[in-house]
């Protein structure tokens, strides 16, 4: 419920949105806490919207995607911890569900910061690792199926 309302302030008055995003931020990392595959997709759509380059139904048109992507990482940390957690893990469809948002904001990410190879580097400020290797292999993993995913313009 709380996503859905978070969600409709961001299509409508995204202008105000990116002066809260840290908390927003917060929000959406805890919010991987106790997800069920019903707020799963509430959380995508949400998530979706802050990785497009601009809301779409937004009358106050701000651009979402570059504020955004400064705390894209933490979220994305946030969800991997959620994948690795031993005793509550994400469940698969859940995570089926949440996969093209998490690559959309990967593209974020991508787009904001000039680095080698993806994903590389990014999750560690923001603790990635700090609660074992799995982390790590779960975020090699993200970065590898999201790189296989995107369009190269080929074809």
């Amino acid at each position: 419920m709380a996503i859905d309302i978070v969600h409709a302030a961001v299509l409508t008055r995204s202008d105000l949105v990116v002066h809260v995003l840290p908390i927003l931020a917060r929000f959406l990392c805890n919010s991987f806490d106790s997800l069920k595959n019903t707020s799963a997709i509430s959380l995508s759509r949400l998530l979706s919207t802050f990785g497009n380059r601009r809301s779409a139904k937004s009358t106050r048109d701000a651009n979402l995607a570059l504020p955004f992507s400064k705390h894209a990482p933490a979220v994305l940390v946030a969800y991997v911890r959620s994948v690795t957690r031993p005793n509550n893990a994400l469940a698969i469809a859940t995570r089926r569900t949440l996969q093209m948002s998490v690559y959309t904001l990967c593209d974020a990410v991508i787009r904001s910061q000039d680095r080698g190879r993806e994903g590389e580097g990014i999750g560690t400020p923001y603790g990635l690792g700090e609660t074992g290797e799995a982390e790590q292999e779960i975020w090699a993993d993200l970065w590898k199926q999201w790189a296989k995913q995107r369009y190269k313009g080929q074809g």
